[in-house]
């Protein structure tokens, strides 16, 4: 009986110690937060204004306590600027993925920007330090942008360059994007709502000729297994219906792991474009299917279409 209890103790130490090695990347990186780490923060990106001009001086990969950490050191500002008080995001987009991180050290003393650029007013505050997670950055090279915003309103300009990382190096250089999906207007027979959904839209950003959606959302009480998303746009009575790429969340199935499901199939992107939609006001809404169950769904996220 005792070498029994023994063999017990001895099994669930080793389970204990086996749930702790896989879990102990995401516990920390993800949850837990080291002091000067950029994070990630929830905003629409607006349309772009293109009167944002910044230069990256030293970029480095370092240790931020227990993290690797990419380094970024520069200057930003947007034309006319007349007061000091601002926010400022980086924005960095790889594919589908876009990330928006706040800029905490975002108003460092930079006379010599204001020199270089016949800046007037006496305002001085266009330097900045991020330290962005490398955790993150999977993909080996990132679209560069930034959102500004002060007393004139958000600002947003998307670049042409780009942050390359390999090994323990990072070169900046022009961005040449991968082709993204376009996604295709499809006709559905919307059903009720049969089940309860739990979702989110991470991002909603409409720039040039296309609309694009990101995000996650699942039936509750169901594993993702066979799980289809649609993006819906609603204008007054009618609904137009967008097919949406599936994207691995594994985050989601964390995030709910007290409904002991997978959930990895959750996430969804759509790109939409405009032009295919007339003019007016469309409510954001989303239509999930699994098998001969499904939901319809609609946020409180509006989307102008004034072309």
């Amino acid at each position: 009986m005792k070498k029994k209890k023994m063999i017990i103790i001895f099994a669930g130490a080793l389970l204990i110690l086996i749930v702790y090695l896989l879990s102990a990347n995401y516990i920390f990186n993800v949850l837990i937060k080291a002091d000067k780490e950029a994070r990630l923060a929830n905003i629409t990106l607006p349309t772009q204004t293109n009167d944002i001009k910044f230069a990256i001086d030293k970029t480095e990969i370092l240790k931020l306590k227990w993290k690797d950490a990419l380094f970024i050191q520069g200057w930003v500002f947007t034309e006319n600027v007349k007061e000091e008080k601002r926010d400022v995001y980086l924005v960095l987009t790889s594919g589908d993925k876009t990330y928006v991180f706040k800029i905490e050290k975002d108003s460092i003393n930079r006379p010599d920007v204001s020199a270089a650029f016949h800046l007037a007013g006496g305002i001085h505050h266009h330097g900045f330090e991020a330290y962005i997670p490398i955790y993150r950055l999977k993909d080996k090279a990132w679209q560069i942008g930034f959102v500004i915003e002060d007393e004139t309103g958000k600002h947003y300009f998307n670049s042409n360059k780009s942050l390359r990382i390999s090994n323990d190096s990072v070169l900046i250089g022009n961005y040449k994007p991968v082709p993204l999906p376009v996604s295709n207007q499809v006709t559905l027979n919307l059903q009720g709502s049969v089940k309860e959904v739990s979702y989110n839209f991470d991002n909603v950003n409409k720039t040039g000729e296309y609309l694009t959606v990101q995000g996650w959302g699942f039936l509750k009480g169901m594993n993702t297994s066979l799980l289809k998303s649609y993006i819906l746009l609603r204008n007054k009575d009618n609904v137009t219906v967008y097919d949406a790429d599936l994207q691995i969340r594994k985050d989601v199935t964390v995030c709910f792991s007290k409904y002991e499901l997978n959930l990895d199939s959750t996430g969804f992107f759509a790109r939409i474009p405009i032009g295919n939609l007339k003019k007016g006001k469309y409510r954001l809404g989303l239509y999930i299917v699994r098998g001969d169950q499904a939901a319809v769904v609609y946020s409180d996220k509006y989307i102008d279409i004034d072309k």
